[in-house]
């Protein structure tokens, strides 16, 4: 294998995998409690004919056995048990939209920076040409982070 073949390799890779690196998040010890905001994803067993369901809601009560949410919108608490949930999610919240702005920023660099930097080794692009890609997919990240900030969840154990 030449070195500019493992270089692009390595910068496809990188540049593939950026987008996930914030969403990346060890599982940590439930430490969830009343009126958080949770997701649940059942197992795929637990719905008819659907395949691995998300519920939404607001923890209301947990014991050994089940977990009760409040769906909202006037639903009675719903007793979910344990054995049916496949994982557990608690709500981070909702980004500023400045903080999404700079995370779409930085992840729009990172890939503008993967794509102009394979363009550079592979036709005789210049580095005028790396910093526009840079620029751009910079500023395209910025704007959707601004005017989509995402709900992020951290992993906690059944």
């Amino acid at each position: 294998m030449t070195t500019l073949t493992l270089l692009i390799s390595t910068l496809a890779i990188v540049t593939a995998l950026s987008p996930l690196a914030g969403e990346l998040h060890a599982q940590t010890p439930d430490t969830s409690v009343a009126g958080q905001r949770i997701k649940l994803v059942l197992a795929a067993d637990t719905v008819q004919g659907h395949p691995r369901q998300m519920l939404f809601g607001r923890l209301e009560r947990k014991t050994a056995d089940s977990l009760g949410i409040d769906l909202g919108a006037g639903i009675p608490t719903l007793a979910v048990p344990r054995r049916t949930v496949d994982a557990i999610f608690v709500s981070r919240g909702v980004p500023t939209r400045k903080q999404s702005a700079t995370g779409g920023a930085i992840g729009g660099a990172v890939v503008g920076a993967g794509i102009g930097l394979l363009l550079m080794l592979v036709t005789d692009a210049n580095f005028l040409d790396l910093l526009g890609h840079v620029t751009f997919d910079a500023a395209a990240g910025a704007a959707v982070g601004a005017l989509m900030p995402q709900e992020s969840w951290r992993r906690v154990s059944k």
